[in-house]
C-alpha cells in the first residue's frame, strides 16, 4: 500500500511547521485562517494534527504566503520561496488547472509518484542540463 505524505506520525510535525510559518508571518490564527479561507477551528485542527488539509489549502497557502511546500511537508529547505522563484508559477493553475490539481493530488499523496517523478527529473536534468539552462536563460529575457 502506498504511503501518504501526511501519514499519522508526520501530521503533528506538519502542524508544528504550519504553526511556525504562521508565527513567522506574525499572524493570529483568526487572520491566517481568514486569508486561507478556512475556519479557525479547521486551522487549529490542522495545526494540532487532528485533521489533514486538502489540495486547495496548499494552493492558497503557497500562493498567498509564498510558502515552500517542500519545507512544509518534509521540514527541509527554506520556509518561504524567494520572490524571484515564482517565475511562470504565477499562473500555476491556468488552462490546465484540472491536470495540475490531479498531478498535485497524486504527487502529495503517493510516495511512489514522488519517487518516480523525482527520479525522472534527476535523470532528465543530468542528461539535458545544458539545454535546460539555455531554456531558463531564454525565458528570463522574455518580457512577462
Amino acid at each position: 500500500m502506498e504511503e501518504e505524505i501526511l501519514k499519522e506520525e508526520n501530521v503533528s510535525d506538519f502542524g508544528q511547521r504550519l504553526r511556525a510559518i504562521r508565527k513567522s508571518l506574525q499572524l493570529k490564527q483568526r487572520d491566517f485562517a481568514n486569508d486561507l479561507d478556512v475556519s479557525v477551528t479547521t486551522l487549529s485542527d490542522i495545526e494540532t494534527g487532528k485533521s489533514k488539509p486538502g489540495l486547495d489549502f496548499f494552493v492558497r497557502l503557497s500562493g498567498t504566503f509564498n510558502v515552500n511546500l517542500y519545507y512544509l511537508f518534509f521540514g527541509e529547505g527554506e520556509m518561504f520561496r524567494k520572490k524571484d522563484d515564482t517565475g511562470p508559477m504565477e499562473n500555476f493553475l491556468g488552462e490546465s488547472s484540472e491536470d495540475v490539481k490531479e498531478f498535485l493530488t497524486y504527487f502529495f499523496n503517493s510516495k511512489l509518484v514522488q519517487y518516480q517523478v523525482l527520479g525522472y527529473f534527476r535523470r532528465f536534468l543530468n542528461e539535458e542540463e545544458e539545454a535546460i539552462n539555455k531554456d531558463l536563460e531564454k525565458n528570463k529575457k522574455k518580457p512577462t
